[in-house]
């Protein structure tokens, strides 16, 4: 846990919102990895299965947003 939240840390720092939110996508990742290791915790194919499908919607959908159009932001001149 202390490890993950080391390394999300780290990964804030780093520019770009697109760099980020891929390496928060595998968090879940590491953390079934470091289960496995540390804890000598069998990964099953289902569970193999969802933390890829987990990853890869995370990284789809952040990939995916830039080609969204961004809302204006409101400014004070918009207030009555």
């Amino acid at each position: 846990m202390a490890l993950a939240f080391t390394l999300d840390f780290q990964a804030a720092k780093m520019p770009g919102a697109k760099v980020v939110a891929t390496l928060f996508s595998l968090d879940p990742v590491m953390g079934a990895l470091i289960g496995a290791i540390v804890l000598a915790e069998s990964l099953s194919a289902p569970v193999l299965v969802g933390m890829g499908l987990i990853v890869s919607a995370g990284a789809v959908a952040t990939w995916r947003a830039e080609s969204l159009p961004v809302p204006p932001m409101p400014t004070s001149a918009d207030r009555p």
